[in-house]
């Protein structure tokens, strides 16, 4: 929770208005800085001339991350040369605001040059200029034949340029046979088919974790036409139609080995395209995995790995501490030692600020606990910050096969113990979650308690371990089992 502090002796930038103007700056790069700068000192954009004022006194911290916004009363004092008043100030916070956030949609629509130039031929039809047509017509085709990647994105400004070339063959009134309804019509077809199918694999992803049941209106006719050869030619199509199959279908198996094959030859696969492909195919494979089929362990590896490779893992440069955890758990299950304590260290840079200290402990942690450094795990453990549910319980977790491996049964069991009465409390936790995590305990309280001289009551244990199907990182479990001999 967010408390306000009032300060009568000096005004901070701390409002919601305020919060929210930097929030947007601070998210500019140096160069987006330098930009918009030109862009709030063109009159066309901004003739409120406080505002680049105000920029430019707050430049110096956004640039410099070290040094500090000046306080209200000064920037006031600056900009309105009177007695402070914070509605001016908010007023003057939220214009700013709003400029930041039309440069930002300026911006995009400057990088979308076929697109904007829609636009620009759009307004020569409304304004009859017809002679100015053809060469901006031109113009967009030739930067869209340039474009390797066929998205979504390129039917759609293909569809946009051929509506307008119709409406200018109409303005003509030219009696010709050679309309272009059917360009119309196809990029249409296209860009729906490569959009609704994008949204259908991601319903499919979501009914498998969530309880939704969502219909997705003429799907079985689009998966029917995108059989036919005229769109099997388009990479996107195909590729979102094989990940909706193998989302889709108990025998998804085959089909992921169909979209395995289709990004080891297709060359010409969208950038987001293909991502989604990776990324579908990984949480595919760790389903798979879940229900005990482990020869996806090195699957999911190498997936993951190239995913990495080709920056599909990253968001704004930054690597989920998801994607790390699973990259650790993964490197650890498959012996891959070395290449597992590199990643832990190379891509701790890579974490958002708000996480890189607890992921790169607690990974760091299950890193000295696979190769028995258990006093370092106790150590690291310690440190981790349980603001988060998942690194609680894993930590707990964790923290219990330490005892159990160091054979500190006192403190073993006075954890278990606490940890069950967590696991109650917890309302956030699944009762999926909770039963999984109380039979891994169960079953380390019992080796633990158990003679291991007697093989009777080993072997007792190990039977009803083999009948039970819930057990949180039942891999361990199994190891244990196995160095006992039973």
């Amino acid at each position: 929770m967010d408390y306000i502090y009032e300060i009568m002796t000096e005004f901070i930038i701390s409002s919601a208005q305020d919060s929210k103007l930097l929030y947007v700056l601070e998210a500019f790069s140096q160069h987006d800085l330098n930009r918009f700068r030109k862009f709030i000192h063109s009159p066309y954009f901004n003739q409120q001339e406080k505002l680049t004022t105000l920029f430019d006194m707050l430049l110096p911290a956004l640039k410099d991350q070290t040094s500090e916004y000046p306080d209200k009363a000064k920037i006031f004092k600056q900009l309105f040369k009177t007695k402070y008043n914070d509605v001016k100030m908010r007023r003057a916070f939220s214009d700013l605001l709003k400029l930041a956030e039309d440069f930002m949609a300026y911006e995009r629509f400057g990088e979308r040059h076929a697109h904007m130039l829609s636009d620009t031929l759009h307004a020569t039809n409304i304004r009859g200029l017809s002679k100015n047509f053809e060469t901006n017509y031109n113009l967009a085709k030739n930067i869209q034949s340039k474009k390797q990647d066929h998205d979504a994105d390129f039917y759609f400004t293909e569809f946009l340029l051929e509506v307008e070339m119709n409406q200018h063959i109409e303005l003509q009134k030219q009696r010709t046979e050679k309309k272009n309804l059917e360009n119309v019509l196809d990029n249409l077809d296209s860009f729906y088919f490569i959009t609704k199918l994008l949204y259908a694999c991601a319903i499919e992803h979501y009914r498998n974790i969530l309880n939704i049941d969502l219909r997705v209106v003429l799907i079985d006719a689009i998966l029917a036409q995108a059989s036919d050869t005229k769109y099997q030619s388009i990479p996107s199509i195909t590729a979102y139609t094989a990940i909706y199959y193998m989302l889709r279908e108990k025998d998804g198996e085959i089909h992921y080995q169909e979209l395995k094959q289709l990004l080891q030859k297709e060359k010409h696969l969208p950038a987001t395209t293909e991502r989604d492909a990776y990324i579908f195919s990984i949480n595919f494979c760790v389903k798979q995995i879940n229900r005990g089929k482990l020869d996806y362990l090195r699957e999911v590896f190498d997936l993951y790995n190239v995913a990495l490779e080709k920056d599909f893992l990253f968001d704004r440069n930054e690597l989920s501490p998801w994607d790390y955890k699973n990259l650790v758990t993964l490197g650890l299950r498959l012996k891959e030692q070395n290449w597992t304590e590199k990643f832990i260290k190379e891509y701790r840079e890579k974490l958002p600020k708000s996480n890189r200290s607890n992921a790169y402990t607690f990974n760091l942690a299950k890193f000295y606990f696979y190769i028995k450094r258990y006093d370092d795990v106790l150590k690291l453990l310690q440190k981790v910050e349980y603001d988060d549910i998942f690194y609680l319980l894993d930590s707990k977790t964790l923290l219990v096969k330490t005892y159990y491996e160091m054979s500190e049964y006192s403190a073993l069991h006075s954890l278990i113990s606490s940890f069950k009465a967590l696991l109650r409390r917890k309302r956030k936790i699944s009762d999926t979650h909770k039963k999984n995590y109380i039979n891994l305990l169960n079953f380390i309280n019992d080796l633990s308690r158990a003679d291991l001289r007697d093989k009777k009551e080993l072997l007792e244990i190990k039977k009803d371990f083999d009948k039970t199907t819930q057990i949180a990182d039942a891999g361990w479990l199994r190891e244990k089992f196995e160095e006992l001999g039973v």
